[in-house]
């Protein structure tokens, strides 16, 4: 990637007032990232959703992103600092299934974010032994029999660190989702823990360097965490915290949450044992209950057909969705020529076949 490439990349992740929903939409109607910066009139009347209003925002943000980007740029050429943009491989899959999703990711490391199972793991701060005890224990197990696991969690005190740290000694990756910028990294005491983590997983946020651990940077955080995970578990939970907020957004994303149970005296349990008792988690007690949550039981391997037999629509269609990353169903049936009667059932058919996925948005994605 050239460096005109990332900086274009970095200033389309800093318009605040286009979302990740939108973006897509625009982005469905452009050839590349490098379109994005010569838009007209012409051009965005094609698109849904876009006004003149948008037009006059974006007349005025464009000079002062691309500003910002210039010297976030030069921070992470010189910190060693990798950038994931929407439409890029590296960037993690799973997060483009979210409406919320970043449109860019900053990381450090060496993780690779579509490779792994991934299971998110939160909790409360203020961890019991029992918590700390649950949470090295399940982590050790999966880590026996599923040695392509990947541990995400949020690098905060109590149940997060105790997830890292226990990846990191069963000798599995583990991601960190920091909730400002790396000049900033919170909490300091976890800061070589973080850089432990960079030689076999990575520390990952969406801030620029310059942002600050704000508050509501902390749930913008969570939602990465829940995003990019197949499935969430809660080691202990107040009555209310984050680590709620993260299974809320789980179950949102159609992630399986689950929950360790604990002792209705207990205030640290208050939050999982609510979980479970309302049916917004499973209840878990050991690796064989997460393994059969997330239908993770070992299996004998099979020969199997990879990629089934295409017709040429079909074929078309995949092409398609393959070049654009994501792709709205008008989009497809503009650049194949198939009218949209006939590519509903392309569409379901592919589906059917795990060839591709629906997201939000009537967009298409590859499976």
């Amino acid at each position: 990637m050239t460096e005109t490439e990332k900086l274009h990349r970095i200033a389309i992740s800093l318009f605040k007032k286009i979302n990740f929903c939108h973006i897509q939409e625009i982005f469905n109607y452009l050839d590349s990232v490098e379109d994005f910066f010569h838009l007209d009139k012409a051009i965005l009347s094609e698109i849904p959703n876009v006004n003149s209003p948008f037009l006059e925002e974006y007349k005025t943000q464009l000079p002062i992103c691309l500003e910002k980007a210039k010297r976030e740029l030069e921070y992470i050429e010189k910190n060693n600092i990798k950038i994931h943009f929407f439409t890029d491989e590296t960037f993690p899959k799973r997060l483009l299934e979210c409406p919320d999703c970043p449109k860019l990711i900053y990381s450090k490391g060496i993780a690779d974010f579509n490779k792994h199972k991934y299971l998110g793991i939160v909790g409360t701060r203020r961890a019991t032994d029992y918590g700390k005890n649950t949470c090295y224990k399940i982590v050790s197990e999966l880590a026996k029999s599923h040695p392509n696991l990947c541990i995400v969690s949020g690098l905060a005190y109590g149940i997060d660190i105790c997830a890292h740290r226990s990846a990191l000694e069963n000798n599995i990756p583990t991601i960190g989702v920091i909730a400002g910028g790396y000049d900033f990294f919170y909490p300091k005491a976890h800061y070589n823990t973080s850089l432990a983590m960079q030689k076999n997983g990575a520390v990952v946020t969406e801030f620029t360097h310059e942002m600050h651990p704000e508050p509501f940077n902390f749930v913008q955080r969570n939602r990465i965490i829940a995003g990019m995970s197949d499935g969430v578990l809660v080691v202990e939970s107040a009555e209310k915290g984050g680590s709620l907020i993260t299974a809320e957004l789980a179950h949102s994303y159609n992630r399986d949450v689950m929950a360790v149970p604990g002792r209705t005296i207990d205030t640290s349990s208050i939050g999982c044992n609510s979980l479970i008792k309302y049916n917004k988690a499973s209840l878990v007690e050991n690796a064989k209950d997460i393994e059969r949550v997330m239908c993770w039981e070992k299996t004998t391997p099979q020969s199997i057909e990879l990629f089934p037999i295409l017709s040429e629509k079909e074929s078309i269609v995949v092409e398609i969705i393959r070049e654009k990353v994501t792709a709205h169903v008008d989009i497809i049936s503009q650049l194949s020529g198939i009218k949209i009667s006939e590519l509903s059932a392309i569409l379901l058919n592919l589906e059917f076949s795990n060839v591709i996925k629906n997201i939000p948005g009537n967009q298409y994605m590859l499976f």
